[in-house]
């Protein structure tokens, strides 16, 4: 999907020696294809992933528009479907408060057990399971992103979605859109990907989601400032496809 995690440079220390690229290959599996994923599916994708160990690093995304997105000091960030992002530990070194949410658990195990100095516990819950940093500044919860109480998710400065809107099923989206933007404090920040003019007919994953689309999901009281757009066309084997970031924020009525 769309730098849902970060994907990794050429010069990566992963690479063979033959110079054959992981990454490439792993975005070619035929997994990409499929329209409709399950749960088996997600947890297929984080068996697969190459490692990640020598490359890691925020995502190009925020790293590029942290000024925009960061907009106050010591912020309540909300990470959906996370996975193992390193723009977790990112923003948690620069003194926000950091949950994030991931429906398998695989990935989340992962990131705290590179981050052995956070000192992580694991709370078992009703929906799922919640990883912790000692501090309590780092919380991760593993359970479906609709099952979790918005009482105990509380409410947010900012918002990172790099990859989850493009990739939750379009059947499922506007749920998924509810519970987020119910999450959101009067003043807010919500940085966004959006994978875009893709052919037609394309299928599998990341959707290809127009900005019409975007603006009807979620609604016209928001603001919409276009950070960066970039041409995926090529790393996707196709010949149109672009990835935007963009930055949401209340409109004033």
């Amino acid at each position: 999907m769309c730098d849902h995690e970060q994907q990794q440079p050429a010069s990566c220390e992963h690479e063979t020696e033959t110079g054959a690229d992981p990454w490439r290959e792993f975005y070619g599996d035929s997994l990409f294809k499929k329209q409709d994923w399950d749960l088996e599916d997600w947890q297929s994708y984080y068996d697969k992933m190459p490692s990640s160990d020598g490359c890691e690093g925020t995502g190009m995304g925020i790293w590029g528009h942290a000024e925009e997105v960061f907009w106050k000091e010591a912020a309540r960030v909300f990470f959906p479907l996370c996975g193992k992002t390193e723009d977790m530990r990112w923003a948690y070194d620069r003194g926000h408060t950091v949950v994030g949410l991931e429906a398998i658990e695989t990935p989340v195990r992962l990131f705290f057990e590179r981050h052995r100095d956070l000192g992580h516990s694991v709370e078992e819950l009703e929906y799922g399971k919640l990883y912790k940093s000692k501090d309590r500044r780092l919380q991760v919860f593993v359970c479906d992103v609709t099952d979790i109480p918005l009482v105990v998710l509380g409410k947010f400065d900012v918002v990172v979605d790099c990859g989850a809107y493009v990739s939750i099923h379009p059947r499922d989206r506007t749920k998924y859109v509810e519970t987020v933007t119910s999450a959101l404090e009067k003043d807010y920040r919500y940085f966004l990907e959006v994978c875009h003019d893709a052919p037609p007919g394309a299928t599998g994953l990341p959707h290809s989601v127009s900005f019409g689309q975007l603006k009807r999901d979620f609604g016209p009281l928001r603001k919409l400032k276009f950070l960066s757009t970039e041409d995926i066309s090529e790393e996707w084997g196709v010949d149109t496809f672009f990835q935007t970031y963009l930055v949401m924020t209340p409109k004033n009525e």
